[in-house]
């Protein structure tokens, strides 16, 4: 009789347990299907934001330590907007492939790593990003026009030089779309995106493509690491605007994330920062390094 009264006791406690952890994964699954993804940082204490592995002049390693750059200035105002603290954020360097996997994963609860769209033309007709299909799009927090990193003393003076020619589009750029409609009938470029900008520099610089495509601050920083390369500006190109990715569930970032937007610098002061962070970044790397806390290859 005692053996059966605990078998049947174990047994009552097992089935608890069961309806026990069956609770707590609907329980967990409510609050993300809620999307109270405010109420989760605040009980982490810290935002983890998704920057660049390396773009300057928006997110890389200082040559002095620590990450700087637009991207790591906006996600330290979300932080202050969000959790009251500028220093209540943790970065999570990210390579162009990475960026929707950290959304959709959890791992990062905001993207801002230079993600880019066009910005609309006369005619209105502006491209969606495809890598931000069922994502969120909070911005934009940057606009630039478009330019082209050539090698030096080899601008582009007609179209069609750039017919069969392999043209490196920046990761996360919309420049690959702007170069086509600018293009026109004109020339037909072969379009190509290398894994990361430094590499993209670096095949400009050996002939390997007759010139990156991408906004004017990032082709900037890049010329300022090989003497080789120069910028050039072609007002028929456009403009590209930068956007910040979210969850579609976490709506409760969205306000954060545009009033840090507003405190951003505008002007000849972001100007004058922009030209800093990219004079102050650190070399490149030969290659990307591997992510440790993502998957290295992703899509």
């Amino acid at each position: 009789m005692g053996r059966r009264l605990v078998s049947v006791t174990a047994l009552a406690a097992a089935g608890l347990a069961c309806v026990l952890l069956l609770l707590g994964v609907v329980l967990h699954r409510s609050v993300r299907a809620d999307g109270n993804v405010g109420a989760r940082i605040r009980q982490r204490g810290y935002l983890i934001a998704g920057v660049p592995l390396w773009l300057p002049p928006f997110g890389a390693p200082a040559r002095g330590g620590g990450w700087q750059g637009l991207d790591v200035t906006l996600a330290h105002a979300v932080a202050r907007a969000l959790l009251g603290s500028p220093v209540k954020v943790h970065f999570l360097p990210l390579l162009p492939g990475e960026r929707r996997w950290a959304v959709e994963s959890g791992a990062a609860d905001v993207v801002i790593a230079g993600f880019a769209s066009l910005v609309p033309t006369p005619d209105g007709a502006v491209p969606v990003p495809p890598s931000g299909a069922g994502l969120r799009l909070v911005g934009p927090y940057f606009s630039e026009p478009l330019a082209l990193l050539v090698r030096r003393g080899q601008p582009l003076r007609h179209w069609r030089q750039l017919d069969g020619r392999i043209v490196a589009v920046l990761p996360g750029s919309a420049g690959g779309d702007a170069l086509l409609r600018a293009a026109g009938q004109r020339a037909t470029p072969v379009l190509t995106q290398p894994s990361s900008a430094a590499l993209a520099a670096r095949g400009v610089a050996l002939g390997e493509y007759r010139a990156v495509v991408g906004g004017l601050a990032v082709c900037r920083a890049l010329a300022v690491y090989d003497p080789e390369l120069s910028v050039q500006t072609l007002p028929e190109l456009g403009r590209e605007a930068y956007w910040v990715l979210v969850a579609p569930a976490a709506s409760e970032l969205v306000d954060p994330v545009r009033r840090a937007i507003a405190t951003l610098p505008t002007g000849r002061t972001l100007q004058h920062l922009l030209a800093g962070w990219a004079a102050a970044a650190a070399q490149p790397p030969l290659s990307p390094p591997p992510v440790l806390t993502a998957p290295s290859r992703t899509t």
